[in-house]
C-alpha cells in the first residue's frame, strides 16, 4: 500500500491555478476592453466614409436628392427627411463623439454636394469634395 503513485492534482493545487487564472483575468480583461471599443469606433469612421460615399452615388442613381443625417448614436441617408432604412445607415458604437448632429451634408439629384463639407467622428475629420469624394484625416 505504501508503493502507490500518485496521480492528478490536489484539490489545493487546483484551487492556486484557478486563482492565479483569475487574478490575470481580472487584471487584462478591462485592458482589452478599453482596445475593443477603440477598434470598433474606428471602424465606424470607415463604415460612416463609405455611407457618405453611398449617399452621393444612390442621390445620383436615384436622381434625387439625399442627406446625410447624424445624431450621437447614428448616422443615417434620408431622402425629405425620411430614413431609407437600415442598409443606408451606420449605427455608431458607444463612446462615439459626432460633430456637427443633424443634416451634415445635402446631395442634389446628380450626386453633387450642395451643403456641408466635414464630419468630425471620433476624433477623425471626414471631408468631402462637391463631387462626393470622402478623405478621411
Amino acid at each position: 500500500m505504501g508503493n502507490s503513485s500518485r496521480r492528478g492534482f490536489t484539490l489545493v493545487e487546483l484551487l492556486v491555478a484557478i486563482s492565479i487564472v483569475a487574478l490575470v483575468s481580472a487584471v487584462a480583461f478591462p485592458m482589452l476592453g478599453g482596445v475593443y471599443g477603440k477598434r470598433q469606433r474606428a471602424e465606424a469612421v470607415q463604415k460612416v466614409a463609405a455611407l457618405v460615399r453611398t449617399a452621393a452615388a444612390t442621390a445620383s442613381s436615384r436622381e434625387m436628392p439625399l442627406s446625410v443625417y447624424a445624431t450621437s448614436s447614428l448616422v443615417e441617408i434620408r431622402s425629405n427627411n425620411t430614413p431609407l432604412g437600415a442598409d443606408y445607415a451606420v449605427v455608431l458604437p458607444p463612446g462615439s463623439t459626432v460633430s456637427p448632429q443633424g443634416e451634415v451634408f445635402r446631395f442634389d439629384k446628380r450626386g453633387r454636394l450642395v451643403s456641408g463639407s466635414t464630419l468630425s467622428l471620433n476624433g477623425k475629420t471626414l471631408s468631402v469634395s462637391r463631387w462626393g469624394q470622402v478623405v478621411v484625416q
